[in-house]
Parts: structure tokens; sequence; C-alpha cells
């Protein structure tokens, strides 16, 4: 049983969850940047990739908050 395969939803919910830990950490980053008079330009593209990966892996936003 240890070797069953993780099926889909499984594996899509936990690419999703992992996806929207990453973009809160990056939002975080962006934000503390702008406080501190930084150049957020890093962040901000580090957001655009994330929201691209999600298009690709067809993940929904989530309506949890």
């Amino acid at each position: 049983m240890a070797d069953a395969p993780i099926d889909g939803a499984r594996l899509q919910q936990a690419r999703a969850r992992i996806l929207a830990f990453t973009e809160r950490l990056v939002l975080e980053n962006t934000a503390a940047d702008y406080r501190r008079g930084r150049d957020p330009s890093d962040n901000l593209r580090q957001l655009i990739d994330l929201q691209t990966l999600k298009r690709r892996l067809e993940i929904q936003p989530s309506n949890q908050t």
C-alpha cells in the first residue's frame, strides 16, 4: 500500500497549497521591500512567474480566505 500512486486530485491539491504558500511569501517580501524603500522588481518578477506556473498547471484560485 505504501507504493500506491498518488491520485491526480490529491497531487493537484498539494501543488496548489505549495504555490499558495510560496505566493504569500513573495507578497510579504514585496511589502517588506516597499516598507524599507528597496526596489521590489525581483519579487514582482517572481510573482509573475508563479502566476504563469499556476496557469500552466491549471490551478484555479482558491475561494478560501
